[in-house]
C-alpha cells in the first residue's frame, strides 16, 4: 500500500489574543490587589485590638487594686488638708504623705487616703505629675507614730505600666465630712464612697488615638464604723 498521500495535519491550537492578556493580567492584579489589602486591614485590626486588650488588662489592674482596698478600709477625713477634720500631725514625719491633699467643694481630689477600722493602717494613692503611686504606713497603736510598710520604705512607689501611659486617675469623694465625727450633720450620714476614675492609652505611635481606655466606678466602704 502506497502511503505516500497521507499528510501530517498538525491541528491549530488557539492560543490568547492580546486583548485577553492584558484584561486577565489587569483581573489577576486587582485579585491580589484586594487579598493584599483585606490581610493588611485584618493584620491591623488584629494588633490594634491586641494593644487595646492590653491598655484595658493595665488600667483594670490599676482600678482593682483601688477598688480592694477602698472597700476594706474607710476614707481617712484627716487627711485632707482643707477638711474640717483636717489634723495638722496626722502625716507621718518621714514622708509627708497628707501635704497637698486638697478635698473640693465637689469632692473632687488627686489623692485618695484610707484608714483602716482600727486606725493602725493607712494607704494613699496619688496622680501628680502624670505619674500614679501607692504609700502603705502602718503603727502599732494609736500614740505611736506612723512607719512605712514593707517595701515603701523609700515612700510613694509608682505603678510600672507596659508601655501604656495613665492619663488621668481621678477621685471624687461623698460625703465631704466624715459621717463618724459629724454625727448631727445629715448631709454627712452617707457611708464613705469615691468614684474613681482611670483613663489610660497605649505608648504605641501606631495607635495613639485607637487605644484609649476610660474605666469608671463608684465604690463603697465597707467598713461601717471605727473602733477607735
Amino acid at each position: 500500500m502506497n502511503f505516500s498521500h497521507f499528510k501530517l495535519r498538525k491541528s491549530a491550537v488557539p492560543a490568547f489574543t492580546l486583548v485577553e492578556m492584558i484584561v486577565a493580567m489587569l483581573i489577576f492584579t486587582v485579585f491580589i490587589g484586594v487579598l493584599s489589602s483585606s490581610y493588611f486591614f485584618l493584620s491591623r485590626s488584629l494588633r490594634q485590638a491586641a494593644e487595646l486588650r492590653k491598655v484595658y488588662a493595665q488600667a483594670r489592674f490599676v482600678m482593682d487594686r483601688i477598688t480592694q482596698d477602698a472597700r476594706l478600709y474607710t476614707l481617712d477625713y484627716d487627711c485632707f488638708e482643707d477638711s474640717e477634720d483636717f489634723v495638722l500631725n496626722t502625716s507621718s514625719l518621714e514622708f509627708g504623705e497628707c501635704q497637698g491633699i486638697q478635698l473640693s467643694g465637689s469632692g473632687l481630689t488627686h489623692a485618695l487616703p484610707l484608714l483602716s477600722s482600727d486606725g493602725l493602717h493607712r494607704t494613699v494613692y496619688r496622680f501628680q505629675d502624670g505619674v500614679f503611686s501607692v504609700l502603705k504606713l502602718n503603727r502599732t497603736d494609736l500614740e505611736s507614730s506612723w512607719v512605712a510598710a514593707e517595701g515603701y520604705s523609700k515612700g510613694f512607689q509608682p505603678f510600672v505600666m507596659d508601655r501604656v501611659e495613665l492619663r488621668q486617675v481621678q477621685f471624687v469623694v461623698a460625703p465631704l465630712e466624715s459621717p463618724y465625727d459629724h454625727i448631727e450633720n445629715d448631709f454627712a450620714q452617707y457611708q464613705p464612697s469615691v468614684n474613681v476614675v482611670v483613663r489610660a492609652a497605649s505608648h504605641s505611635s501606631l495607635f495613639p488615638e485607637v487605644a484609649q481606655i476610660q474605666l469608671q466606678s463608684t465604690i463603697s466602704s465597707r467598713v461601717y464604723g471605727l473602733t477607735f
